[in-house]
């Protein structure tokens, strides 16, 4: 169980900042890029796999809480992961924002004309062997203005294959009319800015894994989520991705999103995505959610927090990336 991966995984290895293959050819150690030459992260030619995750949004949807929490939770994620930030710059970030999250609950967006963009280390404890995440958050305005977007952003999202679609479930919940009547053409826009980035055809669905998560779930709990808030944690239980479990969450999703007049937004997500999965996840999480693993919640300035199914999309990713283990 845990990660797993084949031959041609070691070969393809490609550099986590210009993004072109190292051509190892066997090597063991390679400090710096061939192509870029920027330096490489310590031991970075024995990794095994690197992955690029690129998160889209609103502003004020939750991204970079998400980001964070994901963090926490794989990091006291028991015996499944060691988590380790690649470079100085990442460990920064990462502890300043978590700081602020648990202060204030809240985080600062990411700048107007900016992305984010955190390297992480994970080592699975099963069988030792490491992957390399780079996480990119580009800024909500940023994205709407995409045609003045600078060539960092259009690279990131020209080299990313895993996309997060966070739609915030509190404005939904609230009917807010200006808000939702957005979102299908939000779902439009984000899908012409990776075909044109990645070269694709205008008419072609798009092969990425696209995550689409609500956000914001313990603001929820007046809608009955019968399944998805009462049965988390399996996933880094088993130490492989349950897809049994994952159905009956994109299930729940779907019906609540056709209850509350998403019918144009499930539209747009099917027209644009051929590989897509529905998740709810709750950054903070609540003392009213039962998960199935053995973790004690934290109370941080006297408040509960334990990040709520966080981690489902992101083993979604690693499953479909052939790099994690899975049930069915």
């Amino acid at each position: 169980m845990g990660f797993f991966f084949n031959k041609k995984d070691y070969v393809k290895l490609p550099c986590p900042y210009c993004f072109k293959d190292l051509n190892l050819n066997g090597r063991k150690t390679l400090e710096s890029c061939p192509n870029c030459n920027h330096k490489l992260p310590p031991q970075y030619a024995s990794y095994c796999k690197a992955i690029n995750v690129c998160i889209f949004g609103n502003t004020a949807s939750g991204k970079t809480s998400y980001f964070t929490s994901l963090i926490y939770r794989l990091k006291n994620s028991l015996d499944v992961f060691n988590v380790s930030y690649a470079d100085a710059e990442t460990g920064r970030h990462y502890e300043n924002n978590f700081r602020d999250f648990v202060k204030s609950g809240n985080l600062k967006a990411t700048a107007a004309g900016s992305i984010d963009t955190q390297r992480w280390t994970l080592k699975d404890f099963v069988n030792d062997k490491k992957l390399f995440v780079s996480f990119f958050d580009p800024a909500g305005e940023t994205i709407r203005d995409f045609q003045n977007a600078s060539y960092e952003v259009k690279t990131l999202l020209k080299y990313s294959n895993n996309f997060i679609i966070m739609i915030d479930g509190e404005a939904l919940l609230k009917n807010d009319i200006v808000s939702n009547s957005t979102l299908p053409n939000m779902i439009n826009e984000y899908a012409d800015y990776v075909r044109i980035s990645q070269g694709l055809n205008p008419d072609k669905k798009i092969s990425s894994n696209v995550a689409v998560v609500i956000s914001k779930l313990d603001l929820l709990e007046q809608y009955p989520f019968t399944y998805i808030s009462s049965n988390a944690g399996r996933h880094l239980r088993a130490k492989a991705f349950q897809n049994n479990d994952m159905i009956k969450v994109d299930r729940e999703i779907n019906k609540f999103l056709q209850i509350y007049g998403q019918n144009e937004l499930l539209n747009a997500i099917k027209a644009n995505f051929s590989n897509f999965k529905f998740f709810a996840v709750s950054s903070k999480g609540s003392e009213t959610f039962n998960s199935c693993d053995n973790e004690e919640p934290s109370v941080i300035n006297g408040d509960f927090f334990k990040p709520f199914r966080v981690e489902d999309p992101f083993l979604w990713f690693l499953k479909e990336e052939r790099a994690f283990a899975y049930t069915r």
